[in-house]
């Protein structure tokens, strides 16, 4: 379409996406900002109409289309039947209408601006819950360490635990731990009650090389 032409007639129900229609559109590849752009300023197609107007519409329509209706109702298909008399409705508002939808018709170009202010929303959101996200998991980190500050004795014994298995498994999961432990001394207590800790904990271990390079590897212990 060209930039120029107008859009086609915009359907109830284009945004918010239910999860059908956003699992229909992801199949479909189309693109998610300009759905959500076409939402964007939308205009109201269900503007003030006065009872008179309504009356005269239905004057002029055929009696075939409104038996169509009517059947649809009466053999459930209540939702075929409310969209298409809905679909039919504007556009006759949209034929006979005196000025006061003027707004209705967009273009294109417009639809495809709108959709750059859609990706642009898109974004900020994405980069709040990004940043939500990221404060939930320090949260989570936070009160883990906490619970490691509220009894570093026993946190040291389950590392020296770990390390006397003596696998490379046990070693990893050493390692990890005392590098949790001494962030948890950096907020909780100090680096030198860490380092006092530490020492004591390398002295008992000295002959586990393996461990030793673990430590030495994660920053833990100069090599």
């Amino acid at each position: 379409m060209d930039d120029d032409e107008s859009e086609p007639y915009l359907p109830e129900g284009l945004a918010p996406f239910s999860p059908a229609q956003q699992a229909l559109a992801e199949f479909l590849e189309v693109d998610e900002d300009l759905l959500n752009g076409a939402g964007l300023d939308r205009p109201l197609v269900t503007h003030q109409v006065a009872e008179e107007d309504i009356d005269s519409w239905l004057a002029s329509l055929e009696v075939a289309e409104l038996r169509g209706w009517v059947k649809q109702l009466l053999t459930g298909q209540v939702q075929e039947a409310v969209r298409g008399v809905q679909n039919r409705f504007i556009a006759g508002v949209k034929e006979t209408d005196d000025g006061r939808n003027d707004g209705y018709s967009r273009t294109a170009g417009d639809l495809w601006e709108l959709a750059e202010r859609a990706g642009e929303i898109r974004q900020q959101e994405e980069k709040a819950q990004q940043e939500r996200d990221h404060a939930r998991r320090r949260e989570i980190r936070n009160q883990q360490l906490k619970s490691l500050a509220g009894d570093f004795s026993r946190a040291w014994r389950a590392v020296q635990r770990k390390a006397e298995v003596g696998s490379g498994k046990a070693y990893d999961e050493a390692c990890l731990a005392v590098v949790e432990l001494k962030e948890a001394y950096l907020i909780h207590a100090t680096g030198r009650e860490f380092d006092a800790a530490l020492r004591a904990f390398l002295e008992k271990n000295r002959q586990r090389k393996t461990l030793m390079q673990r430590l030495v590897t994660a920053g833990v212990v100069k090599g």
